[in-house]
């Protein structure tokens, strides 16, 4: 993974088996081609499948963590940090959210699965507070550092499960725009009844796979509650055949 606007690489050989070294003769070849990462991180997980997720992760060489910015704002990342890998694309994709979101500054944002806090911390001065809900605690921790690096007082990060719903971490807390960045699988339908239930004026929904996204909005507009008032289509991997979709919707 490489920083576009930092420079930093942070470099990830996943393996099904530990053996340091291998990982340090690896680490010294890669200072000797003049490529020098941030940090070389080795993955070990024995499972069979298109992804490292969950692998056990072992520092070998540099930091324990890389930065990148998106606009002006600094980001902490861990090697595992869901964070988009193409950075110019990734500043369009916030630029769309952040027109359709439409803030005011008085605002409170609800940022659903907020990673490592992007959008709570990007958009911090156009609102009055944002809560970011994640699953993972890491990647809490993560958004928390950040939210503090860069000098964000209005920003507060919980670790909860979403598939559980919506209502017990925010007490009386009402939003007044939500956006919802769920993993691929889309959001559970608990999540759903709960953002219905909450009813905000907008809900911002990306998606980096459009069919359950299709199936949460006919959810969330079951009724008339929404309109699907607004959809832009953001090409991240460009010659591959996936997409990151953003997509409006209005409370009627």
């Amino acid at each position: 993974r490489y920083g576009e606007n930092t420079g930093q690489t942070c470099a990830v050989l996943v393996t099904t088996e530990r053996k340091p070294e291998v990982m340090a003769a690896y680490v010294k070849h890669l200072h000797d081609s003049g490529l020098a990462p941030t940090c070389v991180v080795n993955g070990v997980t024995d499972s069979v499948a298109g992804t490292s997720e969950g692998a056990a992760l072992f520092i070998d060489g540099g930091e324990p963590y890389f930065q990148e910015r998106l606009r002006d704002k600094t980001f902490t990342l861990s090697p595992d940090s869901f964070f988009q890998p193409n950075t110019e694309a990734a500043e369009l994709l916030v630029g769309v959210a952040e027109r359709y979101a439409n803030l005011s500054g008085s605002e409170m944002l609800l940022d659903l699965y907020c990673g490592v806090g992007v959008f709570s911390i990007l958009f911090s001065s156009q609102v009055s507070q944002s809560v970011g809900i994640e699953i993972l605690p890491a990647a809490v921790i993560h958004a928390t550092q950040n939210a503090d690096q860069n000098g964000v007082s209005n920003a507060r990060f919980l670790a909860a499960n979403l598939d559980e719903g919506i209502h017990g971490f925010l007490g009386s807390t009402r939003p007044d725009v939500v956006i919802t960045d769920p993993p691929r699988a889309g959001m559970h339908p608990k999540a759903v009844a709960a953002l219905r239930d909450l009813a905000p004026s907008r809900i911002v929904y990306v998606s980096c796979h459009p069919v359950p996204q299709a199936e949460n909005i006919a959810a969330l507009c079951e009724g008339g509650l929404y309109d699907l008032a607004e959809m832009q289509p953001v090409d991240l991997f460009p010659q591959t055949p996936h997409v990151e979709n953003v997509a409006l919707l209005r409370r009627n």
